[in-house]
């Protein structure tokens, strides 16, 4: 035997689904938009200092290719000499 346990009619499985709804907008109208927000950038401190190093150096002034030559004959001829007490002198400062 079958009791009667609500009054309910059959439930249908649609009631809460709600149909989708069309913004209009192609995907590339919807990519324009995501590039647009995306074109801010926040950069950071290290990067600000990095940006503005490379910046001095593209505005310095130019390799001094003369000098740059005769510092390579000399390595290549094995005459080339470093003064370990003024290399030392100099690198000290970035160890402290």
């Amino acid at each position: 035997m079958i009791d009667k346990i609500s009054s309910n009619g059959p439930v249908s499985y649609s009631n809460g689904v709600n149909p989708v709804e069309r913004s209009g907008a192609t995907p590339d109208q919807n990519s324009r938009q995501i590039d647009q927000r995306a074109a801010e950038v926040t950069l950071s401190a290290e990067a600000l200092a990095l940006s503005r190093t490379v910046q001095a150096a593209k505005e310095g002034p130019e390799v001094r290719t003369d000098k740059v030559e005769a510092i390579k004959n000399q390595v290549a001829a094995g005459t080339y000499r470093v003064d370990a007490n003024a290399l030392a002198d100099k690198l000290l400062p970035f160890l402290k």
